[in-house]
């Protein structure tokens, strides 16, 4: 073998070294937020794996080690769950999936992730006032299944149903604990939906998910601890925490799509 050949051999080596030590770090920070917040692990994730992968291959990879974030987070929270309501929210927004996929796909990414963004901030400033009616027609009525609708949508066109669920089912629900379950449970339910939409674009493949299946057991135990420190957390001020994390959420919406609108 000529020394060319070492060299090169040995820099791959190298190469593939530092992209998996950079690849636990994020899959690290991404599962210990989910397992605290309940939400986060793709916003997180797949725009700092897309740095190191193809978007295409960052989003394939993550169907794998998010759809196991939170099935496992599901299963930690399982007793919490509120089933009934939780599926029956859930076949709304997958009836809405293939509508957003058709006619949402076609509409302006971009702004509408914008819009998304200031009901998200919307939401989650009335959250942070004290006088606000937990009983609130908004997520209390019929009207509040725009949300999961929205949630369905998002989800076909742009595979980001997060952004209106989340805010809904914080809002809704007094015990945060109770919310973050029952959205682990959604996850779960709509994952299948989204690792079918992959599987069929081709993003999802043999190669993608050999790459992510090292860092399964890293979600498995991160996912585990996040969870465990959620509730050590006072109630009052683990909801603070969900809140202001919801905040970021939103603004995060708002100012990278809103950029890409006004460039």
């Amino acid at each position: 073998m000529c020394p060319c050949s070492i060299l090169c051999a040995r820099l791959n080596s190298d190469v593939w070294a530092m992209t998996a030590l950079l690849l636990t770090a994020v899959y690290i920070t991404a599962s210990f937020v989910q397992g605290v917040t309940g939400f986060g692990f793709g916003l997180l994730s797949v725009p700092l794996v897309s740095l190191l992968f193809t978007p295409g291959e960052a989003v394939g990879m993550n169907a794998v080690v998010g759809t196991t974030n939170c099935v496992y987070a599901f299963i930690l929270l399982r007793k919490l769950v509120n089933y009934k309501e939780t599926t029956l929210l859930f076949l709304l927004s997958a009836a809405f999936v293939p509508l957003g996929a058709y006619f949402l796909v076609h509409v302006n990414k971009h702004l509408v992730l914008t819009v998304m963004g200031l009901m998200v901030v919307a939401v989650t400033l009335r959250e942070f006032n004290p006088n606000r009616r937990h009983d609130s027609p908004i997520f209390h009525s019929r009207f509040s299944l725009i949300f999961p609708a929205l949630a369905g949508l998002l989800g076909g066109a742009f595979t980001a149903p997060g952004s209106a669920i989340v805010p809904y089912m914080f809002a809704r629900e007094g015990d945060p604990h109770i919310a973050r379950a029952n959205l682990q449970y959604f996850f779960t339910l709509i994952s299948g939906v989204v690792i079918v939409s992959h599987l069929w674009t081709g993003n999802l493949n043999e190669q993608n998910a050999l790459r992510a299946l090292p860092f399964i057991p890293v979600v498995f135990l991160f996912t585990k601890l996040g969870s465990m420190t959620a509730f050590r957390v006072r109630r009052d001020i683990f909801r603070r925490i969900v809140n202001s994390a919801l905040l970021l959420l939103g603004l995060y919406l708002i100012i990278k799509n809103g950029i890409v609108i006004f460039r």
